[in-house]
């Protein structure tokens, strides 16, 4: 059914310390000074002069270094929230580069230089290093969890990755309303398909869901994200993906990375940005939370509805407990439309009026009911 992409774009949605200045104020009477005491108190201004200009290097470049991590950050935040490539762009990358060289001359021993020097090399493990010299100075730094379970990933070890990733659900950063999203993503997979995901929730949410709760083991998870990693698409050519050899992971890669493998059952996560879904939108059916890849047409109703019925856990429906899971609610609206427009083409309207009830629901919670309205008219 073409609705799902009109749909889907309606919805979607250690540092350096300053030393502490010392209080050297000496209080000398004139009468008790004498040729000896003259000179101690040139040498002990000398040294007071000393401890200054030292403490104020310090605070020189204590203020340096975290104007230089503020601009890393930012830089990195804007290549991560890119609605059209996961990889940075070149200028963000030499400005990236940049910020870290400067903190490797101000801070080398610092968490932040380690932590961002293998930030910056995009999943790079030759830099695994300075990510284990992160983690000695943080051990609990979530941001460092979550790249140690994205390295355990890529090199196939699943114990540690686990391990990781259980850290990382305990530290709050992973979230039940996630992973409870997630099983339902895997669950609209087909069998031993391969799941394609974007962002972090639907990675590691679908990672967690099947590395620790067994759901759909069947089912190839492939992170666009962690795409940029040399290793990690080799591991895939290993099992029979083609991956395309631009190095930059876009929107071109997707379309390519979806019709190189049209044999391996290809989903793809509808939390994906509509940008990429857009370029491939003739062979996108849209199944549960997924959108299915296919060259040929595909009736998709009677797989909704079975999803629907069935299949699917829909924990975050039933009980949406946070701001979070009620927001990620709204993406089973979609597939409720299709099942909708099924209904009334059979003038089921019993049917249409019990999914009626459940997208009012949702699209409360969700806070987009007057755009759900708006849609009920046209389908």
């Amino acid at each position: 059914m073409r609705i799902a992409i009109i749909i889907l774009s309606t919805f979607f949605s250690g540092s350096i310390l300053a030393q502490n200045q010392e209080p050297i104020e000496e209080s000398i009477k004139e009468s008790e000074i004498n040729v000896e005491s003259i000179t101690i108190s040139k040498d002990k201004k000398k040294t007071i002069r000393s401890r200054k200009a030292k403490t104020l290097d310090a605070k020189q470049n204590y203020s340096t270094s975290s104007s230089e991590s503020q601009k890393f950050k930012s830089y990195k935040a804007a290549s991560s929230i890119q609605r059209t490539q996961r990889s940075p762009s070149s200028a963000q990358q030499s400005r990236m580069d940049e910020a870290v060289n400067s903190l490797g001359l101000l801070a080398p021993n610092s968490f932040e230089y380690h932590y961002f020097k293998y930030t910056a090399g995009n999943y790079n493990l030759s830099l695994v290093s300075h990510l284990n010299e992160a983690e000695k100075l943080r051990p609990d730094n979530v941001d460092v969890l979550i790249h140690k379970t994205a390295y355990n990933i890529i090199l196939g070890k699943k114990n540690e990755s686990i391990a990781y990733a259980n850290r990382v659900y305990a530290s709050g950063r992973l979230s039940k309303s996630v992973v409870d999203y997630a099983e339902d993503i895997l669950l609209s997979v087909p069998q031993n398909g391969t799941l394609i995901t974007h962002g972090f929730d639907d990675f590691y949410g679908a990672f967690y869901s099947q590395g620790i709760n067994n759901v759909r083991p069947d089912v190839q998870i492939i992170s666009l994200e962690l795409l940029q990693s040399e290793e990690y698409r080799n591991r895939l050519k290993k099992k029979g993906y083609v991956i395309p050899r631009n190095k930059i992971v876009d929107v071109e890669f997707f379309k390519k990375l979806c019709s190189d493998n049209s044999t391996k059952n290809i989903s793809v996560s509808v939390t994906t940005p509509k940008e990429y879904l857009r370029t491939i939108s003739k062979n996108l059916f849209l199944t549960g939370l997924v959108m299915i890849y296919s060259n040929t047409p595909k009736e998709n109703f009677v797989e909704n509805e079975k999803l629907w019925n069935t299949t699917l856990k829909k924990k975050l429906i039933s009980n949406a407990s946070n701001q979070k899971a009620k927001q990620l609610s709204a993406n089973y609206l979609p597939m409720l439309f299709i099942l909708r427009k099924g209904y009334n083409s059979t003038s089921n309207k019993l049917k249409v009026k019990e999914i009626d009830l459940v997208m009012d629901k949702i699209s409360v919670q969700s806070n987009k009911y007057n755009q759900v309205q708006k849609l009920k008219s046209s389908y």
